[in-house]
């Protein structure tokens, strides 16, 4: 089906295929492999200090709120969350995701 991602257990079955339907001698191929594609999620808007204290943001409440919030549920980060400020002057961060 297209709708669905490929398991890396599905590669034995195309391998067969290819080499059953077209006769190929598969040591003579590459081996057939999953994609890696990469995605990023940026988040903005976020307040630089936590409410009603002086503390900025930092990691470890980042991801206890991306843990915790059902959006990313079935998502999971390759890379720790980044943290950017956008202005000196400005309250407000980006957090940006590798997933």
């Amino acid at each position: 089906m297209a709708n669905k991602v490929a398991l890396l257990s599905d590669m034995s079955m195309v391998d067969n295929y290819i080499k059953n339907v077209y006769n190929i001698d598969m040591n003579k191929i590459q081996a057939t492999y999953l994609p890696q594609s990469k995605s990023y999620l940026k988040i903005s808007g976020i307040p630089y200090l936590i409410k009603g204290t002086n503390m900025p943001i930092d990691l470890s409440i980042v991801k206890m709120i991306i843990k915790s919030t059902h959006i990313f549920n079935n998502i999971h980060i390759t890379f720790k969350p980044c943290v950017v400020k956008v202005s000196p002057k400005l309250d407000i961060v980006i957090v940006w995701l590798n997933i």
